[in-house]
C-alpha cells in the first residue's frame, strides 16, 4: 500500500508541476457546462441572528473526584 501511495503521490506532483509550467493539459468534460447564475435577494447588510442555546443544567450529575477513587 506504502509503494502504490509514493507512486500516486510522485504522478500528482508531475501532473501539477507540468500544469504550473505550462506544459501539462486536461482533457474536457464530455457535456460541461458552465453554472447558470441565481438570481438572490440582496444582502441587507447585517448579521445572521445567533440562536441561543438553553444552558444545561449540571446539578443533578455526581463529579467524583478522581483519588478518592480506590479501584484498580
Amino acid at each position: 500500500m506504502l509503494l502504490h501511495k509514493l507512486r500516486w503521490n510522485n504522478l500528482t506532483h508531475r501532473f501539477c508541476r507540468d500544469l504550473s509550467y505550462g506544459k501539462g493539459s486536461t482533457a474536457p468534460l464530455k457535456n460541461a457546462k458552465l453554472p447558470g447564475i441565481q438570481k438572490v435577494e440582496p444582502w441587507d447588510g447585517k448579521d445572521g441572528e445567533l440562536v441561543v442555546e438553553e444552558d444545561i443544567d449540571l446539578s443533578d450529575v455526581e463529579l467524583d473526584d478522581i483519588d478518592s477513587k480506590d479501584e484498580l
